[in-house]
């Protein structure tokens, strides 16, 4: 387990290096095909045409698994001590943390170093807005809508609207793909 913890911290290191960007003649297309091509080899999976930007974090990475077509934009964090799988077409905004374990309230258990890990997943076509925290065990459906700051401590049933603090859903939305099999 710590061999792992140390081959992410050094692909991280490579693939948030700034010094990428003063390499000669360096385009954006460049930078984000040579940055997936680092964490290809860090992640659980990463599907074609995804793009994270750095700074990107993660505690494990072979536990991190990323649909086709997925952005994440600067700072998104992933402790996946469990699995953390991640739908295609998904947006992630700015500084989104996503964190698969705790620790329970008993200071005993804390002492002895105990832990508990549950996997989050986020379906397809989700946007997940800036500065949102997805905790242990969470399961945000396909289509959803989070919005900013939110804190997202339960599941979010699939086309909704959630947002707050602890989220909560506040609108639902339409399935397009029903409307696509009803034609």
């Amino acid at each position: 387990m710590m061999s792992h913890k140390f081959h992410i911290m050094r692909t991280l290191s490579q693939f948030n290096d700034p010094s990428l960007l003063e390499q000669p003649g360096m385009t954006l297309a460049q930078l984000r095909s040579t940055r997936m091509c680092i964490l290809r080899g860090a992640l659980g999976k990463v599907g074609d045409a995804a793009v994270i930007e750095a700074p990107f974090y993660a505690i494990f990475g072979c536990n991190t698994h990323v649909g086709a077509r997925l952005y994440a934009n600067h700072g998104l964090t992933v402790h996946d001590t469990a699995p953390v799988l991640i739908g295609a077409r998904c947006h992630i905004g700015p500084n989104v943390t996503i964190i698969t374990e705790g620790h329970g309230v008993d200071v005993g258990r804390r002492r002895a170093g105990l832990l508990y890990a549950h996997p989050v997943r986020i379906g397809e076509d989700c946007w997940i807005g800036a500065n949102v925290t997805v905790l242990p065990g969470v399961t945000i459906g396909k289509g959803c809508t989070v919005g900013s700051g939110a804190v997202v401590s339960k599941d979010i049933p699939a086309f909704s609207v959630a947002v707050g603090v602890p989220a909560k859903v506040i609108k639902r939305l339409e399935d397009p793909d029903a409307k696509e099999n009803e034609i």
